[in-house]
């Protein structure tokens, strides 16, 4: 996956996170692993992309990442 480095591309890839739980696998039921391990991927990248001072607004950058809490799974440790 190419690095973060818009906005766009933060929501982009909330888009696909929404996805991702609204797809049951093959057997009905939605992988809730996998989405809160592209939600992790999508925070580490905003971060890191922050560090890097790729966002003019670093703040609306970071803000938008966290409406990935809004999108509804279950999240659960391992």
């Amino acid at each position: 996956m190419n690095k973060i480095r818009s906005m766009q591309d933060i929501q982009d890839r909330l888009d696909g996170l929404a996805s991702l739980v609204a797809t049951p696998t093959p057997r009905g039921a939605v992988d809730f692993e996998a989405a809160h391990g592209e939600e992790d991927k999508i925070w580490g990248e905003v971060l890191e992309a922050i560090a890097e001072d790729r966002f003019v607004a670093p703040n609306e950058a970071a803000r938008l990442a966290l409406t990935s809490r809004q999108i509804g799974f279950a999240r659960e440790c391992a």
